[in-house]
C-alpha cells in the first residue's frame, strides 16, 4: 500500500514525494511494473540501519531520548512521515506521521526479546524494571503517530492483541488494467511459491485430483484446465517445492506457470471461470495468524475480472467475499469440490455470480480509495 500512496500523492505537483529505505540494491523500475504503479515523480533515499547508542542507565528519560535520536534520521526532514512493516515502527519526528500496519507479525514479547532464553535467565526484579520501561517505550513508538492505518478488520483486530492499538480500516484499491475477457473453462489459482507454503497449492492441487477424478468425463469433455500461476525465488528451497508440484501433477490437465509477466496474470484472470484459493488451510488461525490471508487482493482482482472466487474460509477474506452471492467461502476441500462442480454445470448460477463479484469489486476502485486518503 506504501507504494501506492506514494505514487498518489506524487500526483499533486506541490508535493515531493520520497521514499525511504534499507536495500543497498533495489530494482524499483521492477517494482514498480509488477505492481502497475508510477513512481517517476518519486525520488528515493537509503538510510543505513545504524547502531543503536549503548546505554549503561535505565533511566526512562535519557534511553527514550537515545532511541529518538536514533529515529531521526528517518523522518525528521519531512512534513509527513508514513511508516509501513510488520515490526512495530520507529519513532517518527516529522511533522506528521501516518502508520501503515500490513500485518503485526511481530508481538510486544517478541520485540523486545521476553521470549528469549536470555531475558528468562535475569532476576525477576531486572524483567520487571526492564518490562516497565518496555512497555513505556512501546506506548510512545505507537502515540507518535497521528493516525493509524490497516488493510482489513481482520488486520486491525491483530493489531488490537499484539500491538494494543486500533486502526482506521482502508483497503488496498485495485489495478485499473483488470477487466472481464472472454471466458476460458479455465481454474485459475494465483499465489507465490515457497518453501513455507502457506498459499498451500498442494492442497489445491490434491482437490483438483479429487475433481478430476469423480468427473474425468466431463472435465476432458469441456477441456476444464487447473493453472497455477505465482512468482518464485531461485533459492532451491523454492525451487523445489515448484518441482514436487509437476510432479504431482503428473499427466492431470494442470498448468504450472512461475514468474509470468503482469500482462499473462491480468489474461489468466480475465479467461478464467473461477479462482481457487487456500491460503491459511490446515493452520491454527489464533496461534499463526500472519499466516491467514490478511486482506484477500487476489480474490478482489478475480472477482474484478469476472472470475468467481472459491476461498478458504479464514483471515481477512470473508470481508471481501459474500459467500453465495459474488463467490464461494469454503472449509474443506470437498466442500470445494463440491461447489466447483456446482457452478461449472449451472451456468445462468455462474454468470449471475460473475456480475454481482464485478459489481462488488467496484467498492475498490483506485478513485475511491483517493478519495478515502484524502480524508484522513
Amino acid at each position: 500500500m506504501a507504494g501506492v500512496i506514494a505514487q498518489i500523492l506524487s500526483e499533486d505537483a506541490e508535493n515531493q514525494v520520497e521514499i525511504v529505505h534499507h536495500e543497498t540494491s533495489p530494482d524499483w523500475a521492477k517494482m514498480a511494473e509488477m505492481l502497475e504503479l508510477d513512481f517517476s515523480r518519486v525520488s528515493f533515499r537509503y538510510v543505513e540501519r545504524g547502531e543503536r547508542e549503548k546505554l549503561s542507565t535505565w533511566n526512562p528519560y535519557r534511553r527514550l531520548s537515545a532511541e529518538f535520536r536514533y529515529c531521526r534520521e528517518y523522518s525528521e526532514p519531512y512534513d509527513v512521515f508514513i511508516a509501513s512493516g510488520k515490526e512495530p515502527p520507529v519513532f517518527h519526528r516529522a511533522k506528521r506521521g501516518i502508520l501503515l500496519v500490513p500485518f503485526p507479525s511481530v508481538t510486544f514479547e517478541e520485540f523486545h526479546g521476553h521470549t528469549c532464553s536470555e531475558w528468562r535467565r535475569q532476576s525477576f526484579l531486572t524483567r520487571f524494571l526492564k518490562s516497565k520501561y518496555h512497555a513505556l517505550e512501546w506506548r510512545c513508538r505507537f502515540s507518535s503517530y497521528d493516525t493509524w492505518i490497516c488493510l482489513s478488520e481482520f488486520t486491525r483486530r491483530w493489531a488490537k492483541v499484539r500491538w494494543g492499538i486500533s486502526p482506521q480500516v482502508l483497503p488496498m484499491p485495485l489495478r485499473s488494467t483488470l477487466t472481464p475477457g472472454e471466458k476460458k473453462p479455465l481454474i485459475l489459482s494465483l499465489g507465490r511459491f515457497f518453501a513455507g507454503n502457506w498459499k498451500r497449492q498442494d492442497v489445491l492441487l490434491e482437490t483438483f485430483q479429487k475433481l478430476y477424478r469423480a468427473n474425468r468425463k466431463e472435465i476432458d469433455g469441456r477441456g476444464i484446465r487447473f493453472r497455477m500461476m505465482g512468482t518464485c525465488s531461485e533459492h532451491p528451497d523454492d525451487v523445489a517445492f515448484v518441482e514436487s508440484l509437476r510432479r504431482r501433477a503428473g499427466n492431470l490437465p494442470v498448468e504450472i506457470v512461475v514468474n509470468a509477466p503482469g500482462q499473462g496474470v491480468r489474461e489468466a484472470l480475465s479467461q478464467a471461470l473461477c479462482l481457487w484459493h487456500a491460503t491459511g488451510y490446515g493452520v491454527n488461525e489464533y496461534k499463526y495468524p500472519e499466516r491467514m490471508e490478511h486482506f484477500g487482493m487476489t480474490a478482489v482482482e478475480a472477482m474484478a475480472s469476472g472470475a468467481v472466487p472459491l476461498v478458504y474460509h479464514a483471515g481477512g477474506v470473508p470481508e471481501v467475499v459474500r459467500h453465495n452471492r459474488d463467490g464461494f467461502l469454503w472449509s474443506s476441500q470437498e466442500e470445494l469440490v463440491d461447489l466447483t462442480r456446482q457452478i461449472l454445470r449451472d451456468e445462468e448460477r455462474l454468470r449471475q455470480m460473475r456480475q454481482s463479484a464485478i459489481h462488488a469489486a467496484a467498492r475498490y476502485e483506485l478513485d475511491a480509495f483517493r478519495e478515502k486518503l484524502k480524508n484522513l
